[in-house]
Formats: structure tokens, sequence, C-alpha cells
């Protein structure tokens, strides 16, 4: 009984899901793909973001282990996220010298998400794999401890 109760729960968010999923489509979906189309993704500004973000994530990537460069990748991304609303005020008063087009509006949105939201992307990996290596730190600790205590009985056996 208890199964066919949690097969039909499933059943009944999988159908509001679909039902959110669609209304978000149909009142968003043609901003989306205008936007979309908007872009110049040839425009090395587009380019050169992406490809930043991208070095960013592997760079936080491979000295995942090394604490140092952690937190200099951390800092340098509060400080990139902090500088948001003034690189996009510089962007609409100059944006001749770096774009084809202006895709810096008053409301943000392009910083937002081709800049800022990458980097929020990339803290929440950043705070992943620094989670995980605190937990592998954690068993490692526990592992010697384990070790130690095992040594100290057999040393008070002999």
């Amino acid at each position: 009984m208890e199964s066919f109760s949690t097969n039909r729960n499933s059943y009944l968010m999988e159908r509001v899901l679909e039902g959110v999923k669609r209304q978000i489509r149909g009142q968003y979906g043609h901003l989306m793909l205008r936007w979309y189309e908007a872009v110049d993704w040839k425009e090395p500004l587009i380019i050169g973001t992406i490809l930043s973000h991208m070095t960013l994530l592997i760079l936080i990537y491979i000295t995942r282990k090394q604490y140092p460069f952690q937190v200099v990748w951390f800092i340098a991304i509060i400080a990139l996220l902090m500088m948001s609303e003034r690189i996009n005020t510089w962007g609409q008063q100059n944006w001749k010298l770096i774009a084809t087009q202006n895709y810096f509006d008053s409301r943000g949105v392009f910083i937002g998400i081709f800049y800022a939201a990458p980097l929020l992307f990339i803290g929440f990996v950043q705070t992943t794999l620094n989670m995980k290596r605190m937990v592998d730190l954690m068993v490692e600790i526990k592992q010697i401890q384990v070790e130690k205590q095992q040594l100290r009985k057999e040393m008070k056996k002999d």
C-alpha cells in the first residue's frame, strides 16, 4: 500500500512539474529565444567572458588541493562579483570600445547572465570541492586516530 502511495505522489509531482515547466516556457521562452538570437556569439567580448570563466573553473579544479590558491580564487570571485554593477555602468558608457552592440542595460541582465551567474556557479563548485576535501581529510584523521588506538592496545598487551 505504501509503494502505491509513493508512486502516486511521484506521479502527481511529475505532473505538477511538467505544468510549471510548460507555463514558464510559455511566459518566458520567447524572451529567452529572442535574447539568445540577439547575442553575437562570435563577439570577442562574449568569447572572452566565456573563456575566462572556463579558465577560472579549470584553475580551481587543478588547484583544488592547494588551500592558498583556493583562498585567492575565492577572494577573486567575491571581488569580481562586487564589481558587477560598476562593470555594467562602465560597459553602458563605453560599449563601443569592447563590443559591436550595447549589451549593457540599466537592469544588468547581460552582466547578470554572462558575468555574475557563471561566477556564482564557479564559487558553488569551489565550495563543493572544498567540502569534499574537508570530508576526505576528516576520514583520514579518523583513520589515523583508529590506527593509533590499535597500536596503543597492542603495546599494552605486550
